[in-house]
């Protein structure tokens, strides 16, 4: 028997080893909880009404055949979806059955599963940069031909809103994109721009219902459309016409100034585009062949260069002229001194043309990790985004109480920046972004936030501190990949200054602290807080044992080749971090989509860190780096040395601060600072005092400041019925602030400890939700 499906979706069925044929059998299907009477609906084709997408797991098993281990999964045959509008509450039935968890052991579990034909699903329409109404409307559509039953509904929403798009424009789509809406908050984000698009969606849901994961859901779909002009009126020429719908598509740039979509650059550059431009041009005097051979030239080599002459009123022979002289697309942006021979009446397109060539050349990032060199006046797809007031109130006091706080103040001037202004270190400042969903392939979300980080004042030092973050994070980045680390999706250096395009985080874990009360010491917060603890000592071992033994499977980067007895010391590498703190901790509220571990506290900041090949000995280096509140003592125990075991005390004194904020609120974080407030080297003739954790005596004896051994001890006490934390606190923070850094505990150790904590907790506090978070204060 034939079941009529798409090609692309008959491979999806291929690929999961579904057989469709097999499965097109009647029989009872149970209730769905899709609403409706469905306790004995029959699933089986007619003549007329062909099944539009049937799949059992089990291909050729009878119903008495299967076992309850053996769920078939189905999707039901279906008719066109009803064209009433559905209400927000439609979506809960939406999806697919879910065997409740507290079913009573006597209730049979179904041996059919029933996959709705169609899936409820809201359809933003974006059309010459407004959004249309209707897009809160709650719609189905069939699994099979879903897009191009989308499609249409777009364009005749398009349609109705512009009446000359049918007889005088063609319809473009500009970005699509598809957001699939799980159990608990978890979204899965796709491009949405063709069929082959929805394929892979289709593709992933039947993974879920194939792999068991059997979740109620709904789909965001957004679509972007723009129009070009394909008739020209009578006192028009299409070379006006073009110029004119560049302007319209053209987008504010971060930078100043403008740019063009490459999308819709692409569109615009057409070959039927270019054959009307260069046939309508009596300027150019060639041929007809001469003329193709030109157009197809264009098409190949120029568009960019075509598109920017047409915007600045050059003539075709000025861009025969650049051709002729070698000039193409790859020789953007011209100097100013480009001698082209022209009329007299082009020098002032020219000037034009050289002064805004860069809105053409926004830069597309397709590559992780990709440094940039860009030319002055080159745009950048993106755009500054205003953060929340409350954000704003805290990043303007970032860096008060701990480092440095020399960074640039330019953003108190310029309105635009200020709104968007996250925080700053000792020589950068961080601004919210969005970058054009059509430039950049780090997420399918179009509102994805970004952080630039921009490197400003003392060019020299800030030159070297660019350049080693951005090596320490490529040299990381083959071996991090999902973990609690936060590295750079791209960088790039314009008009003297150093800039990163790194993840937006809400605030740090010092602004976190501040503005949230963690809450009773219950199940949810404790195993909350555990699964931090031990995420960022894994971004720590991660960073200090980077071995082609531990080596990634990653898209990231090439891992290095696998070690054997031989080569094993030979490619293992090793880093630090070496200025842990609270400001270097950052808090997402979501993860970018490519993690998988649900790890809200991520290590940040690599700008005092350091990759090496490991040899033999120890790794040390002598460079003053860190926070004076969280240094180790290292430099003084150890002739001055430091190395891996300073990153264990850094995070050792986070962690105490945080289980003070945990107990006692952050109140009591700011006085234990307070308190520990005291000359480092008492009886010297040093009368500067700082917050650091230790000190040293005049017999050169090193030790813990009074008050912080005073408040291990009370949260000893604290946690004593509290086993998990108590572990922490007895057995683990004291290794971690050991004066000595040749007894200090290793990182590798610490994650062994931190993982059988860990392992006890969730055995013991199984039944909380795994994503719990500590109540946030307004």
């Amino acid at each position: 028997m034939n079941i009529n499906l798409e090609p692309g979706l008959q491979d999806v069925v291929n690929d999961l080893h579904l057989s469709p044929e097999n499965a097109h059998q009647s029989r009872t299907i149970p209730d769905s909880g899709l609403g409706g009477n469905r306790n004995e609906r029959k699933v089986g084709g007619s003549r007329n009404q062909p099944p539009t997408f049937i799949v059992s797991e089990e291909a050729g098993q009878t119903k008495s055949q299967r076992t309850d281990s053996q769920p078939s999964i189905i999707v039901e045959s279906s008719s066109e979806p009803s064209d009433t509008t559905q209400t927000s509450s439609d979506i809960q039935r939406a999806g697919i059955y879910k065997e409740p968890e507290n079913k009573s052991p006597n209730q049979p579990r179904p041996s059919d599963i029933v996959l709705p034909p169609e899936v409820f699903y809201t359809l933003e329409i974006i059309y010459e940069k407004k959004l249309l109404p209707g897009t809160e409307v709650v719609r189905s559509v069939p699994i099979d031909g879903g897009y191009n039953r989308m499609d249409k509904i777009a364009e005749h929403e398009v349609e109705s809103d512009d009446s000359h798009l049918s007889n005088s424009k063609e319809l473009y789509v500009r970005y699509g994109s598809c957001k699939i809406n799980l159990k608990e908050g978890r979204e899965e984000f796709y491009d949405l721009k063709s069929n082959e698009d929805w394929k892979e969606v289709c593709k992933d849901i039947c993974s879920y219902w194939q792999s068991g994961k059997l979740e109620r859901f709904h789909l965001d779909i957004s679509r972007e459309y723009f129009s070009l002009q394909t008739k020209v009126g009578r006192d028009t020429s299409f070379a006006s016409l073009k110029r004119d719908e560049i302007a319209d598509l053209m987008k504010p740039s971060l930078n100043g100034g403008e740019y063009i979509p490459r999308t819709d650059l692409e569109r615009l550059t057409s070959t039927n585009t270019i054959r009307q431009l260069v046939h309508e041009d009596e300027s150019l005097k060639l041929s007809f062949k001469e003329k193709e051979t030109f157009i197809q030239i264009i098409y190949k080599t120029s568009r960019t260069l075509l598109a920017a002459c047409v915007y600045h009123n050059l003539k075709m022979k000025c861009l025969k002229l650049f051709i002729d002289k070698g000039l193409d697309d790859t020789s953007l942006p011209l100097e100013k001194s480009t001698e082209v021979c022209h009329s007299k009446g082009c020098r002032a397109s020219f000037r034009a043309f050289l002064a805004q060539q860069g809105s053409f050349l926004a830069p597309a990032f397709t590559k992780v990790g990709e440094h940039m060199d860009l030319q002055p006046g080159v745009a950048l797809p993106m755009q500054y985004y205003q953060v929340h007031k409350h954000k704003q109130a805290t990043a303007s006091t970032h860096g008060s109480r701990h480092g440095s706080t020399s960074f640039s103040r330019e953003h108190d001037t310029d309105p635009t920046k200020s709104k968007t202004f996250c925080g700053s270190g000792a020589f950068s400042n961080v601004y919210r972004v969005r970058v054009d969903l059509d430039h950049h392939m780090f997420s399918k979300n179009k509102d994805y936030d970004f952080a630039i980080k921009e490197f400003v004042d003392r060019p020299e030092r800030v030159s070297v501190d660019f350049h080693r973050e951005v090596e320490v994070l490529e040299q990381l980045r083959p071996y991090i990949s999902k973990k609690p680390i936060v590295t750079h999706y791209a960088s790039w250096t314009q008009d003297g200054r150093y800039y990163m395009l790194l993840p937006y985080a809400e605030c740090n874990l010092s602004e976190y602290m501040s503005r949230t009360t963690f809450g009773p010491m219950n199940k949810d917060n404790i195993r909350w807080l555990l699964r931090q603890f031990r995420g960022l000592v894994d971004a720590m071992e991660s960073v200090h044992t980077v071995t082609a033994a531990s080596g990634p499977n990653t898209k990231f980067g090439p891992a290095l080749p696998p070690a054997n007895a031989a080569t094993h010391k030979e490619i293992q590498k090793s880093g630090w971090h070496h200025d842990i703190k609270p400001e270097n901790i950052l808090y997402f509220l979501k993860r970018n989509e490519e993690s998988s571990s649900r790890v809200d506290l991520c290590l940040a900041d690599f700008g005092s860190g350091r990759v090496q090949f490991l040899r033999s000995g120890s790794l040390q280096t002598r460079s003053a780096t860190g926070t004076p509140t969280y240094e180790a003592p290292d430099g003084t125990a150890n002739g001055g040395g430091i190395s891996r075991p300073y990153d264990v005390w850094s995070l050792g004194c986070v962690f105490l601060e945080i289980l003070t904020w945990a107990s006692w609120g952050y109140e009591a974080v700011q006085q234990f600072g307070e308190q520990r407030q005291a000359l480092r080297f008492p009886g010297s003739e040093d009368k500067g005092g700082d917050d650091s954790f230790w000190q040293k005596d005049t017999n050169g004896r090193i030790y813990l400041r009074k008050v912080v051994e005073e408040t291990i001890q009370r949260l000893e006490a604290h946690f004593n019925k509290e086993g998990h934390l108590a572990s922490v606190v007895t057995n683990l923070l004291p290794k971690m602030l050991d004066v000595n850094p040749k007894t200090r505990i290793k990182a590798s150790e610490l994650l062994d400890g931190f993982n059988q904590i860990y392992k006890k907790a969730k055995a013991n506090l199984a039944d909380i939700d795994d994503d719990a978070l500590p109540h946030s204060t307004p």
